[in-house]
């Protein structure tokens, strides 16, 4: 599939926005050049005129030196907004970040842009932050959680959304659309005639931590699973010091794997694969796809869950090896 990939392209984590015929995806990059060390990558589907998928093009780079201090994972909330999970603290040196990690420092913050500006989501630094979902409880109250690995635990944050006052012109257009608006006055004029309510206002996110629940692992990326309701599939690594030795001697160490079924309604958990590192070392991601024959609704009877979960299956990806491993 031809793509339009931006300079100094190193991708890490990433997050797909669809909406009816628009789709959008957000990619962190590692691009260590001093004006911008690390960036958010938008790229938008290329759809030929059979609605076949024809490219990937890349439509804008966003860049914020002091808030993407360390950027992980990224979370995309609609069309131009998104959060980010920052693994290591601001302004820290290698060594700075191997101490955060062996000592379980808690520097690892996280971002927001609103489609306008950036702003610091206070009170949520983690000890290596890392993946990030938001879920809904029965109640249609939406919460947020994130991996903090190097402490073997998971975050659980209240989120509200709202708006406010604003004088900024937004970096995207409406629809999915990229635009990058000018500061000249015509521009303004055209955007409010267009959506004068998101002229007058910007959208605003705050979220309060509720609790801090400790796994038997350290966590990775988070997945929500499409079976059971209110359920998510962390993939982890057992032993940290395990998967650093793997790290540095792939071929000689092995690193243990797990993925876990979160339950969030009950914020409790249990391990739906766990291996020693000899069949997948350093599990990093798990995707559980949903059988044709059952689209799973709310109402869904407990016996046709449990028979979907037989005929469903699991992909598991890991940090460093090139395949990913499928478990029926």
């Amino acid at each position: 599939l031809q793509t339009d990939y931006p300079p100094q392209f190193r991708p890490h984590g990433m997050s797909l926005v669809e909406s009816d015929d628009l789709a959008r995806l957000f990619v962190v990059s590692h691009r260590y050049v001093p004006e911008c060390p690390h960036s958010i990558e938008v790229f938008d589907p290329d759809i030929d005129i059979e609605e076949h998928l024809v490219a990937i093009k890349h439509v804008h780079t966003l860049c914020n030196k002091e808030l993407l201090s360390s950027p992980n994972d990224v979370l995309a909330l609609g069309f131009d907004q998104i959060i980010v999970s920052n693994d290591h603290g601001p302004g820290g040196s290698m060594l700075q970040g191997l101490l955060e990690d062996a000592l379980h420092i808690r520097r690892a913050t996280m971002a927001y842009f609103n489609g306008f500006v950036w702003q610091n989501l206070p009170d949520s630094p983690a000890s290596f932050g890392n993946g990030l979902i938001i879920t809904k409880n029965k109640e249609g109250v939406e919460y947020l959680y994130r991996a903090s690995t190097a402490d073997y635990s998971l975050q659980k944050f209240k989120l509200s959304r709202g708006f406010e006052n604003n004088k900024e012109n937004r970096v995207f257009g409406r629809g999915g659309v990229f635009s990058e608006e000018s500061e000249s006055e015509s521009a303004t004029e055209k955007d409010e005639t267009e959506n004068s309510v998101a002229m007058r206002s910007r959208r605003s996110l705050e979220l309060s931590l509720e609790t801090t629940v400790q796994l038997p692992m350290a966590p990775d990326n988070i997945m929500e699973d499409p079976i059971v309701p209110g359920a998510l599939l962390i993939a982890g690594h057992p032993l940290t010091y395990s998967f650093m030795g793997y790290a540095l001697l792939p071929s000689l160490v092995k690193s243990p794997s797990a993925v876990l079924r979160y339950d969030t309604y009950s914020d409790t958990a249990d391990y739906v694969y766990l291996d020693n590192g000899s069949e997948l070392s350093a599990s990093s991601t798990a995707i559980r796809t949903m059988p044709a024959h059952l689209p799973v609704t709310p109402g869904t009877a407990r016996q046709e869950l449990e028979k979907a979960h037989s005929d469903s299956g699991m992909y598991t990806s890991q940090v460093f090896a090139p395949y990913v491993l499928y478990c029926p």
